[in-house]
């Protein structure tokens, strides 16, 4: 009997499962090799692995395919079959795909996408930003354009009109301190925000409607915008796929500007550590009378400026003037009357030089002629409602932000003089003046509310001290005092450090 054995069983294919290649060359094609398809475990009945063929048809000659970039899906994901034959010809194939990377755009397949963001919000785009792009408006945070081809031009805006949005008094001590050449604005965004009226410099022009929008005597800028775009325009060169553009708000040379849903830095690094106080006497008063209240400083010390809203009860308070100290450059522009049919008298300064306030000159004045009965301390107080209630304190390399407290006493203004020095590292002293002989207590609480130290003194009338040493609050940071006469009780802040 003759016989005749022959292979009739396909060979296993066994292929790696994507693969991405090297970029897309700029000839915009690209030559792949099959074997770099197959895993290597690819086997056969017959034939050993040597003698196995790999190719992308059933011709085993088919070894090599070009892939062109109109071959090219959008997501550059290339299907491929790549077929094993062994020497008896019997061929099985795999599925696979090859992943064409084009970061150059070469093929013009990619979108290309864009946001705008700040210094701090780096990598998360501002909301309700406008880009116009040939004409064609695009309302989106972001975008992206799969056909945007060389040459087109984008032009971003954003339309956001709240002028105010990380704009405080504090971005004018950093502005007025560059015009002056104390401390420059060191990077190319803060004199962008800086020149508020665009005109290309940096002069008191700028601090000047900057204070008015601050005090609400403006509610918008000359140019009827509060955002800038840096590059202003770009033009698309045919490669580029991702590019950004930096929202600058104007006037806000610290970049807090809040950006919703965004989590953001911030290029400030102070933080609240004190309270400047402001006393006045806490007067009683008839309908129809005129009420002067003379405001004094207790710890006014190394201030640079700060801002507060004044809030009265119109209701009860006609107002009638105020008026600044001049010598800590307070003056009657740096008050903000636009509200006072509200209630609402706005507070906004700053010096070029420390300012150090004696507690027997006055802060400010104000008179009010009273629409009913009461006592001041129902209808005035300062807080944050319409600017945020903060005070800058000049260190040697930088600043501290402190709070501002209204304190209306039954006693005479001058209960306390001073307390130095605030922050303490040996000892501190506090300085009283009373009017008449009685019983003082001191206390102090930290942070959470706990009584740490506390002491009692007859002091006589006029002035007296008490002195308060390292070792009553032992531990560095801040506590709050309290301090208790026959008739009143003053409180307040002080750092032991």
């Amino acid at each position: 009997y003759l016989f005749e054995v022959k292979d009739c069983s396909e060979p296993t294919p066994i292929c790696i499962f994507g693969i991405a290649t090297t970029v897309m060359p700029q000839s915009g094609s690209i030559n792949i090799s099959a074997i770099n398809f197959e895993s290597g475990s690819s086997y056969d009945n017959c034939s050993d692995y040597s003698e196995l063929h790999f190719s992308f048809s059933q011709d085993i000659n088919n070894t090599i395919l070009t892939i062109e970039c109109a071959n090219v899906p959008d997501d550059g994901l290339y299907p491929l079959t790549l077929y094993v034959t062994d020497d008896a010809g019997n061929f099985d194939f795999c599925s696979t795909y090859v992943n064409i990377q084009d970061p150059f755009n070469v093929c013009g397949n990619l979108p290309t996408s864009g946001m705008v963001s700040t210094v701090t919000t780096d990598g998360c785009d501002l909301e309700g930003v406008e880009y116009d792009i040939n004409g064609n408006l695009i309302q989106n945070g972001s975008f992206s354009i799969s056909n945007l081809d060389a040459g087109d031009v984008v032009t971003p805006s954003i339309p956001d009109n709240n002028y105010l949005n990380g704009v405080t008094t504090y971005d004018l001590v950093l502005i007025d301190f560059h015009i002056l050449n104390i401390q420059q604005l060191d990077e190319p965004w803060k004199l962008i925000a800086a020149d508020v009226n665009e005109n290309g410099a940096i002069t008191t022009l700028d601090k000047v409607l900057l204070r008015a929008l601050i005090l609400y005597n403006i509610t918008s800028l000359p140019n009827g915008k509060s955002w800038v775009v840096n590059p202003s325009t770009y033009t698309h060169d045919g490669i580029m796929t991702e590019f950004s553009f930096l929202g600058i708000k104007l006037g806000d040379v610290n970049s807090t500007v809040f950006v919703p849903n965004c989590l953001q830095g911030s290029t400030v690094d102070s933080r609240t550590l004190g309270s400047l106080n402001i006393f006045a006497k806490n007067q009683t008063f008839k309908k129809g009378e005129t009420i002067t209240i003379n405001t004094f400083a207790e710890n006014y010390e190394k201030i640079i400026g700060g801002q507060f809203t004044l809030d009265f009860d119109a209701s009860a308070l006609e107002f009638q003037s105020i008026e600044g100290n001049e010598s800590i450059d307070l003056e009657n522009e740096n008050f903000g009357l636009s509200m006072v049919d509200e209630g609402l008298i706005l507070c906004s300064w700053n010096t070029s030089t420390s300012q150090n306030l004696d507690s027997n000159d006055a802060f400010y004045n104000i008179t009010f002629t009273a629409k009913k009965d009461g006592k001041l301390s129902d209808f005035l107080t300062i807080n944050s409602k319409k600017l945020n209630n903060e005070i800058y304190i000049k260190n040697e390399n930088d600043f501290e932000f402190w709070n501002v407290e209204l304190n209306l006493k039954n006693e005479q203004v001058k209960d306390v003089l001073s307390i130095s020095p605030n922050p303490f590292s040996e000892k501190t002293t506090f300085n009283f003046s009373l009017e008449k002989e009685g019983k003082v207590e001191l206390e102090f609480f930290d942070t959470n509310g706990r009584l740490i130290f506390s002491q009692q003194k007859n002091m006589q009338i006029g002035e007296n001290q008490i002195e308060i040493q390292k070792s009553n609050l032992p531990n560095n940071g801040i506590y709050f005092y309290k301090i208790k006469t026959d008739n009143n009780v003053n409180s307040g802040k002080i750092i032991s450090q």
